[in-house]
């Protein structure tokens, strides 16, 4: 429940998060969906912008209620990456242009995205929060190969910021990602059988 959420950002919580760490999802920010392995599952339409929307949303509430901004990160495969700094040109994220970070190195997947990670440094702050952004079944994949590659700080946290399945994919979106996982783990070796420590509300 996103009201919950914006609740329970108190403000010894709000200066603590660093950054927003958004996944992307089926799509783009444009395009509802593109011809990709997700182009028929109709329940993933939109997903890309819904995650981005997130984001700004939870940025924007901090800024209005503690005047702390943290910055928004996002790691897309490149076409993904195109779209979206595009849509910042033309003005349509309300974050300030300094706080927006896309990342551009090729990414293929959430594997790449994680293996290939490298927090900036000057979001390095000992006792931070780096706040994680996609829909629930995802980040529990993402939490596991986040704990294979250890690419976060030691003395950083990350807590899940969860977006709900769209109802009609709540239980084939489970299975895919619990396939993928078992995949991941047991098959490819890129990811921990155990989550990454997180927090959350």
């Amino acid at each position: 429940d996103p009201q919950r959420v914006f609740e329970s950002l108190t403000l010894e919580v709000a200066k603590n998060i660093q950054m927003f760490w958004v996944f992307s999802g089926p799509g783009t920010y444009d395009d509802a969906f593109v011809i990709d392995v997700y182009k028929d599952v109709l329940w993933t339409r939109g997903m890309d912008r819904l995650r981005i929307g997130y984001g700004e949303q939870l940025i924007n509430y901090i800024n209005a209620k503690y005047n702390i901004t943290p910055t928004f990160f996002y790691n897309g495969a490149d076409f993904q990456n195109n779209v979206l700094k595009e849509v910042v040109k033309r003005g349509e994220i309300n974050i300030p242009e300094d706080k927006i970070i896309i990342d551009s190195n090729d990414f293929k997947n959430t594997l790449d995205q994680i293996k290939r990670f490298v927090l900036p440094e000057h979001l390095h702050i000992s006792g931070g929060e780096i706040g994680l952004i996609s829909h629930a079944p995802h980040l529990m994949r993402i939490l596991h190969i986040l704990n294979k590659y250890q690419v976060i700080p030691k003395d950083m946290k990350v807590r899940l910021f969860p977006i709900a399945t769209p109802e009609s994919g709540r239980e084939e979106y489970k299975i895919m990602e619990i396939k993928g996982l078992l995949y991941y783990i047991f098959i490819a070796k890129q990811a921990a059988k155990d989550t990454y420590p997180f927090l959350s509300f």
